[in-house]
């Protein structure tokens, strides 16, 4: 039993101080000792014969440990750092979500959330970054420059897809609606709110939206009616949010919901994607619920093999250009092909009137909501 303890008590100390470490370097982005350690544990072998007892006692522990779930967790970190630990999966380029999730999660130490929380927002900021500028190259390209690393796997549609989610906002823009619809709905019953809800979620969604219409508007209706009678406030507010959220995301068995399934069965990617964005643009807070969903979806789904899992995959891809379009720092708009101010050129390939404008500012992120449009709601 002692030994036991022991072993239990080298185990939590070895955990907690790789999370120590890694949290600090990565504050530092100093990636480094990052690499150094997940080569120190690829390197680990079995215990020699000629060794002391205490010796292969604590290397057998460090086995242990490696083979524990808590180093799964760990590698989830360190697989940031170094893809080669490990085989890579295609969940991998979604660890944002799986990072936030447990940088939110109240059940996690302190210490792991700290570590979670720095490398998504690292994340955030590293797609944010090689998105804007491999938008501004890719329309400025000449035949014999290099393109940048597109940081999607959409390709080349990844520039339409960015085009139709501008085009999308319509003349007042996603933002202005969410403060339109906040402040319009103000002193308004619970009852009302949520019809109203509706109509803001599927505004500008066409034949898409009505065909989701049925399934959110039951959700709505029938979600907390003993304070329809009540005005709203933004505790019913974060409650609606995120019941819309499961709704368009998960199941009760923690699988792909029937609306996310219609979506994606119809290739509504982009639709459901928007939809998303509004809730987040009107409720900041419910996005660590958002992120909680789609961890929970990769979860489920992460030892699918890729292919069994494009559906996935693609409305992942989708969702994160979309959120990243409305993210607080940076900016992305459309200018008119032969515009006295636009002198970009443009490529024989591409059919639309518009080229997409990218702009990142490289003040460092505040704390808070990485997609933030500043509504001071929640």
């Amino acid at each position: 039993m002692a030994r036991h303890n022991q072993e239990k008590i080298f185990r939590q100390t070895l955990k907690r101080s790789c999370y120590i470490l890694i949290n600090n370097w990565s504050t530092l982005r100093d990636r480094a000792p990052i690499l150094q350690l997940v080569e120190l544990f690829a390197g680990v072998s079995e215990p020699k014969r000629h060794w002391s007892p205490e010796r292969k006692a604590i290397r057998h522990w460090v086995l242990g440990f490696l083979r524990s779930d808590d180093f799964q967790e760990l590698a989830v970190f360190l697989t940031q750092k170094n893809q080669n630990l490990g085989k890579s999966n295609w969940s991998d380029r979604y660890a944002t979500y799986l990072l936030g999730s447990q940088s939110s999660d109240s059940n996690q130490p302190q210490y792991r959330r700290d570590v979670a929380r720095v490398l998504s927002q690292q994340l955030r900021n590293k797609f944010k970054f090689e998105l804007t500028r491999y938008i501004a190259h890719f329309q400025l390209k000449t035949r014999n420059q290099k393109i940048l690393k597109n940081p999607t796997i959409l390709g080349d549609r990844v520039l339409s897809l960015i085009r139709h989610v501008l085009m999308r906002r319509g003349i007042f823009g996603h933002e202005n609606l969410a403060r339109i619809f906040l402040s319009q709905t103000a002193g308004m019953c619970y009852k009302d709110f949520k019809k109203s809800l509706l109509r803001y979620l599927l505004f500008l969604t066409h034949s898409e939206g009505r065909r989701l219409e049925p399934y959110l508007e039951s959700v709505l209706l029938e979600f907390n009616q003993r304070y329809d009678d009540e005005v709203w406030n933004s505790y019913l507010l974060f409650a609606t949010c995120k019941r819309l959220l499961d709704c368009l995301t998960i199941d009760r068995e923690k699988k792909s919901s029937v609306v996310l399934t219609l979506s994606v069965t119809n290739s509504y990617h982009l639709t459901l994607s928007i939809v998303i964005l509004k809730i987040i643009l009107i409720c900041e807070p419910s996005y660590a619920h958002l992120e909680s969903c789609i961890a929970t979806l990769i979860e489920h789904y992460g030892d699918c093999m890729e292919s069994e899992c494009l559906w996935l995959i693609h409305f992942l891809e989708t969702l994160k250009v979309t959120l990243t379009i409305y993210a607080d720092n940076i900016h992305f708009d459309l200018i008119e092909n032969g515009h006295e101010e636009c002198t970009t050129q443009v490529i024989e390939d591409v059919e639309e009137d518009y080229q997409v404008f990218s702009q990142i500012k490289m003040e460092p992120t505040l704390p808070g909501h990485p997609y933030s449009p500043h509504l001071g709601c929640g």
